[in-house]
C-alpha cells in the first residue's frame, strides 16, 4: 500500500516537472502576435493545410489559447500538495477550454469528417485526425492558439 502511494506521489511530481518543461518550451506564434490577432492561416503550420488536402485527411495538434495559471504552485512547499495542485489545475483548465471543441469534434466524427481525436490535458492540446474542411473550421476558432502537424513539414528532407 505504501509503495502505491509513493508511486502515485512520484507520478504527480513527474507530471508537474514535465509541465514546467513543456511550458518553458511554449508554442510560439507568428511574430509573437496575440492569438486573437492571428488569422486562421497564421495558426496553421506552413505546409500542413496542403498536406491534409492532398492526403484527404491527416493528424495534427490543436493547442488551445487558454493555458493554466500555475503561479500559485510556487508558493506550495509540500511537494505532494504542489503536484496535486498542478495536476488538478491542468485537468480543470483543459476540461473547460476544450469542451466546446470536443463537442464539435464528436459531432463531426459522426459524419466521418473527423476520424479520431484525443485530449492531452498537460499541454492543453488535442490530437486530431480529420479532413481539410475541419482543419479550416478549427483554425477559425478564437479559442485555438496554434495548429502544428505531427511531423515537421517546413523542413526539407534529404
Amino acid at each position: 500500500m505504501k509503495i502505491a502511494k509513493y508511486l502515485l506521489t512520484f507520478s504527480v511530481i513527474f507530471l508537474a516537472l514535465l509541465l514546467l518543461f513543456i511550458s518553458s518550451q511554449s508554442v510560439t506564434q507568428a511574430d509573437s502576435a496575440p492569438v486573437s490577432e492571428l488569422s486562421s492561416t497564421e495558426k496553421i503550420e506552413p505546409g500542413l493545410r496542403d498536406a491534409v488536402a492532398a492526403a484527404g485527411s491527416a493528424s495534427y495538434w490543436v493547442y488551445m489559447a487558454e493555458q493554466a495559471d500555475l503561479s500559485a504552485a510556487y508558493g506550495i512547499s509540500d511537494w505532494s500538495a504542489r503536484g496535486w495542485y498542478v495536476y488538478d489545475t491542468l485537468r480543470e483548465t483543459a476540461a473547460s477550454s476544450q469542451a466546446s471543441l470536443i463537442s464539435q469534434l464528436a459531432t463531426l466524427q459522426q459524419t466521418e469528417a473527423v476520424q479520431n481525436y484525443r485530449s492531452f490535458f498537460i499541454a492543453n492540446a488535442i490530437l486530431i485526425t480529420s479532413d481539410v474542411n475541419t482543419l479550416d473550421s478549427i483554425a477559425a476558432r478564437s479559442d485555438v492558439a496554434s495548429i502544428p502537424g505531427t511531423e515537421n513539414l517546413s523542413s526539407t528532407r534529404t
